[in-house]
């Protein structure tokens, strides 16, 4: 009896970084005596097997043959490492290690045998300490490497409060942070009851603070806080308030609302419109000053002052002139008028000269009242009555 021998060799050699897959297609049952080799290995086909290890039951059919060569492979993998891969009824596939050159045949024709190349990354050993690398530059590459694919790949964050992150600022959980700390862009504070507690904030030279809240409460136990002239601290509250003990040698901005501070502001320069309310302490604080040199003589209405609180007119007026009308701020807006010019000034009651109602002065008296040369009047905006209230006027 004659046989007719078939045999296909495949050898690909690889580079360090490329790995070579090695695919079984099983096309029809073997014959008895047919092998396979891949590598050194070489299994055969047998009706009846021996030696389970180097030995493959033929199948009735192409997949019973291809399920038997799979339990074979399983039960006796492949040295290299091979990695087997059932990818289908019949189809099975050998994935070798990186850099390891594979060779694959068959006799017969039971099977096609197809080596494939795939480029990968080559595969690096962590070592620790980096300081025992043989090279600095290879101790840099493998670190910047391992952060990066931190970084890319893993799908866990480190845990707060371990001791891996004991020195860095964590996004939850209690934590002191000591030293001198620079936060640039906006700052905001959202949860319900955020705590600047730092006992004394200095030399903030020419610097904006800006705070912004939108629940509950933001707790201020900061002594002083030393601002200049052109530093700001802006405290934006949109809900029950901004409580503290006490908030010294501070700049309050323009648009300011401080709900029931419990304590005192001192020297602190307050600029309108802001809104002070529940128990507030204001100690030897100053009042925003600046100067109005727009008003002419006779009526003047829809008079747009700066948001200070204390106003001079310095000049302008060369005869007697009357305020008709202010524009309409913010309730409760306090504003000082002091007359320099050395004209009358009057402050007209109801005036219809200016046309909008709100803008206008309501007199307790019920009258026109003026100063005689040099003067200064008080006014306080309200909005239940829509009018500017005329407290006092002094000559």
């Amino acid at each position: 009896m004659k046989y007719l021998l078939t045999i296909l060799l495949l050898c690909v050699s690889v580079s360090a970084a490329d790995r070579i897959t090695l695919t079984i297609t099983v096309t029809n049952a073997p014959a008895d005596a047919n092998t396979l080799t891949v590598g050194a290995d070489v299994r055969t086909w047998k009706n009846t097997v021996a030696t389970p290890s180097t030995q493959i039951a033929v199948g009735v059919s192409a997949g019973a043959s291809a399920t038997n060569l799979w339990n074979q492979i399983i039960s006796y993998p492949y040295s290299g490492p091979m990695t087997p891969t059932f990818s289908s009824s019949n189809v099975i596939t050998l994935r070798g290690a990186v850099g390891q050159a594979v060779t694959a045949s068959a006799s017969g024709t039971w099977a096609t045998l197809t080596l494939s190349t795939q480029t990968v990354t080559e595969l690096k050993t962590v070592r620790v300490p980096a300081s025992g690398e043989p090279t600095q530059s290879t101790a840099t590459n493998i670190q910047s490497q391992l952060a990066s694919d931190l970084s890319t790949y893993s799908t866990n964050a480190l845990t707060a409060g371990t001791t891996l992150v004991g020195n860095l600022v964590q996004t939850s959980g209690n934590q002191t942070v000591a030293g001198n700390k620079t936060f640039t862009g906006a700052t905001t504070l959202n949860n319900a009851s955020t705590y600047i507690d730092g006992g004394s904030v200095t030399n903030l030279n020419a610097k904006s603070i800006t705070i912004t809240h939108t629940n509950d409460a933001i707790v201020f136990g900061i002594a002083r806080m030393g601002i200049d002239d052109d530093g700001w601290i802006t405290l934006t509250e949109d809900n029950s308030g901004i409580h503290g003990n006490a908030m010294n040698y501070g700049s309050v901005k323009d648009g300011t609302v401080l709900n029931g501070i419990m304590g005192d502001l001192r020297y602190a320069s307050l600029t309108g419109p802001n809104n002070l309310t529940g128990t507030n302490r204001l100690s030897a604080t100053s009042l925003n000053a600046t100067t109005l040199n727009t008003l002419a003589n006779g009526n003047n209405a829809g008079i747009t002052p700066s948001n200070a609180a204390f106003t001079r007119i310095t000049a302008g007026p060369t005869a007697a002139f009357a305020v008709c009308g202010i524009v309409a701020p913010a309730n409760n807006r306090l504003l000082i008028l002091y007359n320099a010019t050395g004209q009358n000034m009057t402050i007209a009651h109801e005036s219809g000269v200016d046309a909008t109602p709100a803008n206008r002065i309501l007199s307790m008296t019920g009258a026109d009242q003026a100063t005689t040369g040099d003067g200064c009047v008080i006014l306080l905006y309200n909005t239940d009555v829509a009018r500017w209230i005329l407290v006092s006027i002094a000559q």
